[in-house]
């Protein structure tokens, strides 16, 4: 990435996507969201903040804190982190490139794609009254 803080934009409104359109946060946990990041969306903090997609930070929150716990239950010894193989799935679903860039992005067939990874799962995706703890951890680590 030639420019990291000036993709500041692409990353907000691809979050308000998901925050808003999927999710149905009102804007005020949104703005919280974004503020805790606002830091690394300036180019501030971590160096290696823009070499993930706008996507990778999202993921974690399209996913219940009970089907975490679930996966974490039915983990096999000695495999990676219970959330990881859906979690890339979902980036999968929604598209692996840095979709943050592409303005004509079809997030509605995105979305469909995501509720069809979920379904296979059991799930949908959460409601605006649920919180994870990922969300949790997030606020609580920018705000220290």
């Amino acid at each position: 990435m030639d420019r990291p803080a000036g993709n500041k934009p692409f990353y907000v409104r691809t979050w308000r996507h998901v925050l808003s359109g999927w999710l149905n946060w009102p804007e005020e946990r949104i703005s919280r969201w974004l503020q805790s990041f606002d830091e690394e969306l300036e180019d501030k903090g971590s160096p290696f903040f823009y070499h993930e997609s706008a996507v990778h930070y999202m993921v974690p929150l399209l996913l219940r804190e009970s089907f975490v716990e679930r996966l974490q239950r039915e983990r096999e010894p000695n495999s990676g982190p219970p959330t990881y193989r859906v979690r890339h799935e979902l980036e999968d679903a929604i598209g692996r490139h840095h979709v943050e860039f592409d303005e004509g992005f079809d997030w509605v067939a995105a979305r469909q794609r995501v509720e069809g990874v979920l379904a296979r799962h059991g799930q949908t995706i959460p409601g605006p009254e649920e919180h994870t703890s990922y969300e949790e951890r997030m606020l609580r680590a920018r705000a220290a």
